[in-house]
């Protein structure tokens, strides 16, 4: 009884929520309560955090992996245990989806549909055909994603499910938009619009982001701007920061069309600290591309050097047809997933090669070298990664874990990387440090634990 009331009072908690129910997690015994927790607070950062979602289902995959508990949930008469496992793989796929594990997405949405196929509640099925439509959405395969949110839309009774029917006609809009149909998505976005803003339902910034799209794309640029920035309203006071991204984003490239450069530069720039800060590939990529434009449409070949770099880097990551992804002991320890395949990288990779500032910073004679180290130590696996660069003043050294800590110049660093390293090694109860020479290396150590033996 403790775990449920410690349960419900979080549930009453209008300011440190997500805490409270952590807080939950590590005090209770009871399998029925941990369930429910763990559903809470994969649902809660799923749009906020991703990358933190993911831990949280995979704490869910685990526990119903017990054949006790899976016993257990199939019998109970709440939604959210008996559907456990079809929420917990819906979860993994939208999430996956956000961070461009494609492969991955659409193995787990399609896993969750299987099950909800078989489902004892005829709800499940259309819930998950709005889950295809998002993860099909979020890997840019728009025509498959309005098939999906037609049949959501057709599948509920809408007078028991109207937040949910608006929701899915404004991204029925948004994927006419990304299809190039700007008239089709106005008219799906203006029959939600009112409704979005209604005292209980302004928590949804999408459609106003896709009128300034629209607004944008049309050439009334003063209007996109009121739109954008309704969005980003809404989205700070929903606390979703991970949806700010995309509206600074629309509003630098609004800027830029104004002839406005600088506040085209600084709109981008926090866009990129944002998709930085929330692990989101898609649009540090967007990002980085339009800061590299920019830069290079003014003739600053430093700066549009360092940004295309990143671009390219990140499209790497996103689209090697080489890179085979493990999840070792975070979703599925036993499984090794491989990146979809993406023909794109050539493009990309070859239109760096018309700058050549890179041989000037490197010192004559320097070769650099990184190693990557890995062993086991008692019951921690151990990673060393240690570079031959010129090693971190000791004048600092005791504060680059600090969030928004950087040495480099003002707009060149987010400061975050290394705090996010942190924070992300500790949520896994290991622990990161560091030694380092001035003028001769740097070492990251980090230590995890092993789960399960």
């Amino acid at each position: 009884m403790t775990g449920l009331f410690l349960f419900f009072i979080a549930f009453s908690q209008k300011n440190n929520y997500a805490d409270s129910l952590k807080q939950v997690l590590l005090t209770t015994q009871d399998d029925t309560i941990k369930g429910l927790t763990i559903a809470t607070l994969s649902q809660e950062y799923l749009w906020k955090s991703p990358f933190t979602s993911l831990y949280y289902t995979n704490m869910g995959l685990e526990l119903i992996k017990k054949p006790s508990v899976k016993t257990k949930f199939a019998i109970s008469n709440n939604p959210t245990l008996y559907s456990f496992d079809i929420l917990m793989y819906e979860n993994v796929a939208l999430a996956s989806a956000q961070q461009r594990n494609d492969s991955l997405a659409i193995n787990m949405i399609f896993r969750a549909l299987h099950l909800a196929e078989k489902s004892k509640d005829k709800y499940d099925v259309p819930r998950v055909y709005g889950g295809v439509g998002l993860v099909y959405s979020a890997i840019g395969e728009h025509k498959l994603a309005i098939e999906y949110y037609k049949k959501r839309a057709t599948s509920y009774d809408p007078l028991l499910d109207e937040y949910n029917r608006h929701f899915f006609l404004a991204s029925i809009g948004q994927s006419y938009y990304e299809l190039g149909n700007a008239d089709s998505a106005l008219a799906y976005i203006n029959k939600v619009y009112s409704f979005f803003h209604l005292p209980e339902n302004n928590d949804y910034a999408l459609p106003d982001f896709y009128l300034g799209k629209i607004y944008n794309k049309r050439g009334d640029f003063h209007l996109a701007l009121s739109y954008y920035k309704k969005s980003m309203k809404i989205a700070r006071d929903a606390n979703l920061i991970s949806d700010l991204s995309d509206p600074y984003l629309g509003i630098s490239e609004t800027y830029k069309n104004l002839g406005q450069i600088d506040s085209s530069v600084h709109y981008a720039r926090e866009a990129l600290g944002i998709a930085v800060y929330s692990l989101l590939p898609n649009q540090s990529l967007n990002a980085t591309t339009a800061l590299a434009s920019l830069f290079e449409s003014e003739r600053q070949f430093d700066s549009a050097y360092k940004y295309q770099k990143m671009s390219t880097g990140l499209k790497d990551s996103l689209f090697n047809k080489e890179k085979i992804k493990q999840v070792q002991n975070f979703m599925f320890s036993e499984q090794l997933l491989q990146q979809e395949i993406m023909d794109k990288q050539k493009t990309y990779e070859n239109k760096i090669k018309i700058y050549s500032l890179k041989e000037k910073r490197t010192p004559e004679g320097y070769k650099p070298i990184v190693s990557l180290i890995t062993k086991k130590a008692d019951m921690n696996v151990e990673m060393a990664v240690r570079d031959n660069g010129n090693g971190i003043p000791n004048k600092v050294v005791n504060k680059i874990f600090q969030p928004f800590f950087t040495t480099k110049p003002t707009g060149q660093g987010t400061g975050l990387g290394l705090s996010l390293a942190y924070d992300i090694v500790k949520a896994h109860g290991g622990e990161i440090k560091v030694e380092t020479k001035e003028g001769e290396y740097t070492e990251f150590i980090i230590h995890l634990p092993f789960i399960n033996n």
